[in-house]
């Protein structure tokens, strides 16, 4: 698999994570968990979706963060 193919899974992976939770917000921990991955591995996959502006992010506490996909209405508006 070629490098952008992978990037392009990775993002496919999250928003189908994403997509399918009850919860509108998830941890890390809980999208490692999904994708059978360490917290590390899936808060590197969450900023690089961040920093693309796939995926937005809030600190919630001293070391918390949490994550959610960007409302698809507001960024058509």
């Amino acid at each position: 698999m070629i490098a952008g193919n992978k990037k392009r899974d990775s993002k496919i992976d999250l928003y189908d994570i994403f997509s399918e939770s009850s919860d509108p917000v998830l941890t890390a921990v809980e999208v490692g968990d999904e994708l059978g991955i360490s917290q590390q591995a899936a808060h590197s996959r969450l900023s690089n979706a961040h920093e693309s502006g796939d995926i937005e992010r809030k600190k919630v506490g001293s070391r918390a963060v949490v994550w959610w996909l960007p409302d698809q209405d507001s960024e058509s508006a």
